[in-house]
């Protein structure tokens, strides 16, 4: 029986995510933005109202669950007498730009790669990653036509889709969903180009 329904933490991931766009738009380009991703996840799980995990189960990030294996974001609970920690879910973060298709299918192999590890030391676990679809341009300022934007990143979440499943990985039943588009960032004081970011979010099983 699955701990959480991923419908529901995805949800509570890209309303989190949204409620902020400019802020989560800045912050989700170049190297470490998983682990930011990661972490906002892991407030908007924590505090969601309805409840998305059990009781008796917390979440945390970045634990080390055999001597030589960690995970992203973890769900956590205790046996009965509340001294043996148990690791019901364990989830691996990927956040993938609109880049090249060997690009992509780096990052998924990897993806799909952690997720085996996962299901192989904890096979009673529910085992899920979370991806990002992250579409940027960084022309924006010369960007006039704000619909072929948003067909580019349409476009870059079916191109997505397709190398997940081309991987042999399967997408959760609400499928990937749009957190923001076309915000954009706007140029930081020392730097001359503004962003135009999208960000979507899918989950994935083995």
């Amino acid at each position: 029986m699955p701990v959480v329904n991923l419908d529901a933490i995805q949800n509570v991931i890209a309303d989190d995510l949204g409620t902020n766009a400019l802020h989560a738009a800045r912050s989700v380009s170049g190297g470490g933005s998983e682990k930011w991703l990661a972490g906002e996840s892991r407030i908007a799980i924590m505090w969601a109202d309805p409840a998305v995990i059990p009781d008796g189960h917390w979440v945390e990030l970045e634990l080390v669950i055999t001597p030589n294996q960690r995970a992203d974001l973890i769900i956590v609970t205790t046996d009965d007498a509340g001294k043996v920690r148990r690791y019901p879910a364990i989830s691996e973060f990927k956040s993938i730009e609109n880049r090249s298709d060997s690009y992509i299918d780096g990052l998924i192999a990897e993806l799909k790669s952690q997720l085996e590890g996962h299901r192989q030391h904890h096979p009673g676990a529910q085992v899920f990653g979370v991806v990002f679809a992250v579409w940027q341009n960084e022309t924006a300022r010369r960007t006039t036509d704000r619909h072929a934007a948003i067909e580019a990143f349409d476009e870059f979440q079916l191109r997505l889709k397709d190398h997940i499943e081309a991987a042999s990985l399967k997408i959760a039943s609400g499928g990937f969903k749009t957190i923001f588009d076309k915000v954009n960032t706007g140029a930081a004081p020392r730097t001359p180009t503004n962003m135009l970011r999208s960000l979507a979010i899918v989950m994935v099983e083995l």
